[in-house]
């Protein structure tokens, strides 16, 4: 019985974590999401530092850091799925003019 309760709830947690990347990157771009995983390091030495009481390396700060710096550079700037979208949006108005010209011609 406690065998089924596990496989239900890891199979739950495989469920809601797919669905939420996808839902994630409907709204947002992978490296965006890429980025934020490597975060996921924090938590873990959050962990040891409180529970186990272990001292972390100085230079998982400065990696963290470097980490935190560029989801914060990432999102500061201007979204490439937007401006794809431009740019597609642009050839497409492009592509009909031409085409209006060349019937007309």
């Amino acid at each position: 019985s406690s065998g089924m309760i596990l496989l239900f709830t890891y199979v739950m947690a495989n469920y809601l974590h797919y669905v939420g990347v996808s839902r994630f990157l409907i709204i947002s771009e992978a490296a965006l999401l890429n980025l934020s995983l490597l975060t996921a390091d924090l938590w873990s030495a959050v962990f040891a530092v409180i529970a186990e009481h272990l001292q972390i390396h100085p230079l998982f700060y400065l990696a963290l850091l470097l980490i935190m710096s560029g989801v914060f550079l990432y999102e500061t700037g201007p979204s490439p799925i937007l401006q794809n979208d431009q740019q597609q949006q642009t050839s497409k108005m492009f592509d009909s003019t031409l085409a209006f010209h060349s019937n007309i011609t």
